[in-house]
């Protein structure tokens, strides 16, 4: 896959991907905590959940956790939840040097992820993509979210430090991840939500553009929340597509985004893919695809990860649906 767009338009019907990984353990009788060291296991779980429910592009465990835990960072491993960075606070540019002294890319957690990402390439014949958090969210997650905040106005030098710091980490481990096989990139950003269009722009966007410049596949650029304030700047980052949450109204926003860049989103993944019934499942996805049956440039998907614990029948569902309505469509 070299071009979003173009591979949107391969399809007779709406494609569909969605942000589901974790689901997968329940298939292996495994735990997240296992999947999440184990690249040989991951790749089981997301394959067999390929092959449950038969989405247009597979995804592996979506985690914030793995660049923070490869450049030092504490983080938690919980058997039944995904792994969370424990609060970290960097206050000078000194503060910076120790994390420079280690190489992200010899982490285990790192390794095993690429192995996850080279086996399934190698065994599925759908395209396979992987996650990086992006630079700004790894940066609040050495500052803490609160004190980088602050920062940004108060002492934005260091704040510009630590992002550049991050982007040339992320730079890296998106490169490996391509050369383990990822044919395009999720990039998550689900921190800069909580900034203003101007600080977006400087101190998220801009190091954005930076990664997807030197990545060599496709990138989607993922912010949780509601992103009608910043979805210009998300735009101009040089990103093939947009990932947007629950809380955006895709036909409303769909207009401000270029024709050039897809749209990926956005059914509920708690009340609808999590807690919903195959039925209700098919009734959202068909509602949305309804609502968005005029923009050519759309992938349905959910509007972030899917929980763990959702039922293997909801995802198979949603996929289900597209096909449905496509093959209706060519009875017409």
């Amino acid at each position: 896959m070299r071009n979003l767009s173009e591979w949107v338009r391969t399809f007779n019907r709406r494609p569909v991907i969605p942000l589901a990984g974790a689901p997968g353990i329940q298939l292996t009788a495994t735990t997240l905590k296992q999947n999440e060291f184990n690249g040989e296991l991951q790749a089981r779980s997301i394959a067999a959940l390929v092959e449950k429910t038969h989405p247009d592009a597979a995804l592996p465990l979506m985690d914030l956790s793995i660049l923070a835990n490869a450049i030092g960072l504490l983080v938690d491993y919980p058997l039944e939840r995904i792994a969370t960075v424990l609060p970290h606070t960097i206050h000078s540019t000194e503060d910076i040097q120790i994390f420079r002294r280690i190489d992200p890319l010899r982490d285990g957690r790192v390794i095993a992820n690429c192995e996850a990402i080279e086996r399934l390439s190698r065994s599925l014949e759908i395209p396979v993509g992987a996650y990086v958090c992006a630079p700004f969210t790894l940066a609040a997650l050495m500052m803490g979210a609160e004190d980088c905040n602050v920062a940004l106005l108060l002492n934005p030098d260091l704040a510009s430090e630590v992002v550049k710091f991050t982007t040339g980490i992320i730079i890296r481990y998106a490169r490996e991840l391509v050369k383990s096989g990822a044919e395009f990139l999720i990039m998550l950003d689900p921190t800069a939500v909580l900034l203003s269009p101007e600080l977006y722009r400087e101190f998220a966007a801009k190091p954005v553009a930076r990664v997807i410049e030197r990545a060599d596949v496709p990138c989607i650029l993922h912010v949780c929340g509601d992103t009608n304030h910043i979805i210009e700047e998300m735009c101009r980052t040089g990103a093939q597509g947009v990932s947007l949450d629950t809380p955006v109204s895709l036909p409303e926003i769909a207009g401000k985004i270029p024709g050039d860049i897809t749209i990926l989103g956005n059914l509920d993944p708690i009340s609808v893919m999590w807690q919903g019934t195959p039925d209700s499942v098919r009734e959202a996805a068909r509602e949305l695809l309804n609502a968005m049956a005029t923009f050519p440039n759309f992938i349905l998907s959910s509007g972030c990860d899917i929980p763990a614990e959702t039922p293997i029948e909801n995802i198979q569902a949603l996929v289900s649906e597209v096909n449905s309505l496509a093959i209706a469509g060519a009875n017409e």
